[in-house]
């Protein structure tokens, strides 16, 4: 028995798919058999994916097959796929986002185990597996307590919901590309006072309360209302963000107690992600066990793709 998992490749800036893409490693380090597919998207519903991660192939309902034993392989993949193209393998579907979220809509088929990196994603997930992934700088010496004289506008994902969106006047646009280096976005971050998101979805959220800037959610969407969106955010991540009608009543007179009190909130936020990064072995762990007795298969020992 080995797991395969597919993924985009490493230089996605999704969350997800990064997520996916160390998933083969990271199973790998508990003493398991596992393979990485990588997946490439040409056209809408049209794919390539490569086996061994320098050929690619056009990706077929039958293709995994002509490498693979259905019978002896549990596969996981994200949530934006279509079950056909692995209708005979024992499948765990990897909810990293609320399905419908993306352009791409996953179809899932009947009995599918459901991982969900948030409850709120999926009902009735059959495991919850969170990894955070807040990128650290390489080579840049950042300062967070000094003055913060920017403010940013993310779209990100929110232009799928609503093309209206934009950027707000007087502030710098940060978008899925730019800036395209790590150390450059984390200096950004570093020198931001305000992040307007319309985004709510996304890692920038997080990787932006990390570096000292404060989330302002300017929509719900994906979600059906704000109480729903706080549903799936936890309570250290809420309690950090506000809603732009809260931004609205910010006065001069306030404005110290609120950066006191989100200071405060970001380092219950910072130890709350620091809990979920060490407690992952562990719930990982779980999860492969869970999904061996689901499909009734013994495994294998590891090796490398």
């Amino acid at each position: 028995m080995k797991f395969i998992v597919i993924s985009s490749s490493i230089q996605s800036k999704s969350a997800g798919s990064r997520v996916l893409y160390r998933l083969p490693e990271d199973i790998r380090s508990l003493g398991y058999q596992a393979n990485r597919i990588l997946l490439r998207q040409i056209h809408k519903e049209e794919f390539l994916i490569s086996v061994d991660q320098k050929n690619f192939i056009p990706f077929q309902t039958k293709t995994l097959e002509q490498y693979f034993d259905p019978e002896d392989v549990i596969l996981i993949h994200g949530e934006n796929l279509h079950h056909k193209y692995f209708d005979n393998f024992n499948v765990a579907r990897f909810y990293l986002n609320k399905i419908g979220a993306l352009k791409n809509i996953g179809v899932p088929r009947q009995g599918e185990y459901k991982i969900a990196w948030n409850s709120g994603f999926v009902e009735n997930s059959d495991f919850i597996l969170r990894r955070p992934l807040v990128k650290q700088p390489k080579n840049e010496v950042l300062r967070l307590d000094q003055p913060r004289l920017i403010d940013l506008t993310y779209v990100g994902k929110g232009a799928i919901y609503d093309s209206r969106f934009s950027r707000l006047p007087g502030t710098i646009e940060l978008t899925r590309t730019w800036p395209g280096d790590d150390d450059e976005y984390l200096l950004l971050l570093s020198k931001t006072r305000f992040l307007f998101t319309f985004d709510v979805q996304s890692a920038v959220v997080e990787e932006a309360i990390v570096y000292g800037v404060i989330p302002v959610l300017m929509t719900f969407q994906p979600m059906s209302s704000i109480d729903e969106l706080f549903k799936i955010y936890n309570e250290e991540l809420a309690k950090c963000c506000l809603t732009f009608e809260e931004y609205g009543q910010i006065t001069d007179s306030n404005f110290e107690v609120f950066l006191n009190n989100f200071s405060r909130n970001r380092q219950k936020f910072i130890s709350y992600l620091d809990l979920q990064r060490a407690d992952y072995p562990n719930k990982l762990s779980q999860l492969l066990t869970s999904l061996q007795k689901r499909f009734d298969l013994m495994p294998t020992s590891s090796m490398n793709d």
